[in-house]
């Protein structure tokens, strides 16, 4: 279709959902000139760090080389690449903050943690497809045995002052555990199997109800298209591996009505994939900040 068109405006809200790299696919589209006039393979040697899978062997180009975000910058806005960032555009939005809190469990994770290392996961796009079904089993179990650790953490927050708090989770195993743990906050929850009336009351309630300081959010089912603007803080029992999501998921709370900084509590324990990750998320997170802050402004 692209081909045919004279003219075409491609629209994304997360244009590179785990790394920079991903913008290249829409460089592509938009340049005919090839890639500002030179290769592919001449375009991401310059601009991207090149690495070898550790499992396949093959060359991958995984994270933005940061002495060329200037100049990257200057290629990206010159003629064809427009950001607007909510910040921008919704003037009255407080900022976010997102935090990797680390736990420490003891010898509660000893065989998960040993299970990780055997796999040596850095970062999502590490994971080979024959992992798949092993990594889901240990995020399954780190989940379960993670939530005791959340509901503690999440008492802390209220009774040290939080009016109420939005938590995710990916697991149903774990949101039982949670609503369980923090019965005495009166928790509602959004997730799968409920109809949209049924969610969209337990929305009504969390936002309405003072006595209600706790929603329990399965990240699918509650990630997109609700406002939770009730609370500014948001933990993350287990977060999405694809950084995009768990930015949708914070914005049900950083939305129009939002009248405080929102700050996301990532909760994991080192040595885990799921810490590795999370760190991965967060590094993402500044090289995007530090690319649209830093050189030629947006016109």
């Amino acid at each position: 279709l692209l081909k045919k068109a004279p003219y075409y405006v491609l629209l994304s809200g997360t244009p590179s959902p785990n790394r920079l790299a991903e913008l290249v696919t829409f460089i592509r589209h938009l340049r005919k000139d090839k890639m500002f006039g030179v290769g592919l393979s001449v375009f991401r040697d310059w601009y991207f760090n090149k690495t070898t899978n550790y499992f396949s062997g093959s060359v991958e180009y995984k994270t933005f080389k940061q002495e060329r975000s200037l100049e990257w910058r200057a290629l990206l806005y010159h003629d064809w690449f427009i950001r607007r960032e909510k910040k921008d555009v919704l003037t009255q939005l407080p900022a976010k903050q997102h935090k990797l809190v680390t736990l420490q469990a003891g010898e509660s994770f000893k065989d998960i943690i040993a299970e990780c290392e055997k796999l040596e996961i850095e970062n999502v796009s590490d994971i080979p497809s024959s992992a798949l079904s092993a990594i889901a089993e240990i995020r399954h179990a780190f989940g379960i045995a993670k939530a005791p650790f959340v509901a503690e953490y999440v008492k802390e927050l209220l009774d040290g002052g939080q009016e109420c708090l939005v938590i995710f989770a990916y697991h149903k195993a774990v949101i039982d555990i949670l609503l369980d743990k923090l019965s005495v906050y009166n928790p509602v929850s959004i997730r799968g199997g409920m109809t949209s009336a049924q969610k969209q009351k337990s929305v009504d309630t969390f936002q309405k109800d003072k006595k209600c300081r706790l929603i329990i959010c399965n990240l699918e089912a509650g990630g997109v298209g609700y406002t939770l603007t009730a609370a500014h803080d948001v933990v993350f029992a287990e977060a999405s591996y694809v950084p995009g999501e768990n930015d949708q998921a914070m914005d049900r709370l950083h939305r129009i009505g939002q009248t405080e900084k929102v700050v996301a509590h990532f909760l994991s324990v080192p040595g885990t994939i799921d810490f590795n990750i999370l760190k991965a998320f967060l590094i993402k997170q500044r090289e995007l900040e530090h690319l649209n802050k830093n050189g030629v402004k947006a016109t």
